[in-house]
């Protein structure tokens, strides 16, 4: 009796399976990871996959779905090929009427590769081993037919599995034409066609879903990407803008201080000449100035000449103050009192 291939939502639950000590996860992207490898080494750009079937050739529930996983595996290793959609192989092989166990002959694969675009072809066999189901997976060139990678896996029978691989798929017997797995069609031909679209629209469904969250990962770690690159970037700015507040500090420092040392001279500045002021007071008013006056209240002298003149006049002692530009004089007179005031030019 003729089966048809319907995969529904009931079947989700096969992505948490368990096999042994390793999950069916696990077998599973082991194998997707060792037949990308697979492909990326034989430099194959464009690759399809097809139904998983058993030794007899014949595919089923758990064929089809082990070919899914596969293609969104392929697509979600974003490595440098790219992977038909298997809605879109199965159109192809229904319009040329090619069937699984039809690609064993060499022409047929080189014939679907021309019709898809594919350089290769990811093709499962099934075996069962009673507790356990061996997957045998070889990528065959499509332009020379020949093996050019492969790997396996082993997955355990759960109660799931043994569902998905009871439910066969009887291929045509081309002279009765009771099912073709290319087309979808039974005995009845409307029957057939609706669960032809029926199961092609789920797989679609499926592959788009699985496409999208592919999609929206790699954008996930796109923004990642522009997260991070924004955070070095706060970073970098961060580090700058305390450089920059650190030498506006150090800036604003040594201006405070010079203002500091301005105001303390222009201070020290007004005090001494109020100093040299009272004493040209002392004088005007004929109070005797004496050496030690002088000293009290200006200070010391740079440098004292004996017996010295200036202005065409000679003094017995003339002290020097000031600088060489800003020279200042006090002059004594031979009775050892101030006779002239004369301040430096800059406290005039």
């Amino acid at each position: 009796m003729t089966r048809t291939l319907l995969i529904s939502a009931s079947l989700l639950p096969l992505l948490t399976l368990r096999a042994g000590a390793q999950s069916y996860e696990e077998q599973r992207d082991k194998l997707v990871t060792d037949l990308a490898a697979e492909i990326e080494r034989a430099g194959k750009n464009k690759v399809a996959t097809t139904d998983f079937v058993d030794l007899q050739g014949k595919a089923s529930d758990l064929g089809r779905f082990l070919s899914e996983e596969m293609s969104i595996g392929l697509v979600m290793a974003k490595k440098p090929f790219v992977v038909v959609d298997r809605a879109n192989l199965n159109r192809l092989m229904a319009e040329h009427k090619l069937t699984m166990s039809g690609l064993v002959d060499p022409e047929n694969t080189k014939k679907l590769g021309q019709f898809s675009g594919a350089e290769a072809l990811v093709i499962g066999t099934i075996t069962d081993l009673g507790n356990d189901l061996v997957l045998a997976v070889k990528i065959t060139s499509t332009d020379t037919a020949e093996i050019v990678g492969g790997a396996r896996a082993k997955i355990a029978k759960s109660t799931e599995i043994k569902k998905l691989l009871d439910g066969y798929i009887d291929e045509p017997d081309d002279l009765q034409g009771t099912l073709n797995e290319s087309t979808g069609t039974s005995g009845s031909p409307a029957l057939g066609e609706r669960a032809r679209v029926a199961d092609t629209k789920t797989l679609s469904e499926v592959t788009q879903c699985r496409q999208e969250l592919a999609a929206a990962q790699a954008e996930q770690e796109r923004i990642a990407g522009r997260l991070r690159e924004s955070e070095a970037k706060v970073t970098q700015l961060s580090d700058k803008l305390a450089n920059v507040e650190f030498e506006l500090s150090q800036k604003t420092s040594q201006l405070e201080a010079a203002q500091r040392e301005s105001l303390d001279r222009n201070t020290n500045k007004s005090h001494y000449r109020s100093n040299w002021n009272q004493l040209n007071g002392w004088l005007g008013a004929g109070r005797v100035i004496t050496a030690k006056d002088v000293i009290e209240v200006v200070g010391s002298p740079k440098k004292i000449a004996q017996d010295s003149a200036l202005r065409g006049q000679r003094y017995r002692q003339i002290w020097h103050y000031g600088s060489a530009a800003s020279p200042g004089y006090i002059c004594f007179s031979a009775d050892g009192r101030v006779s002239s005031i004369d301040p430096p030019a800059g406290l005039k």
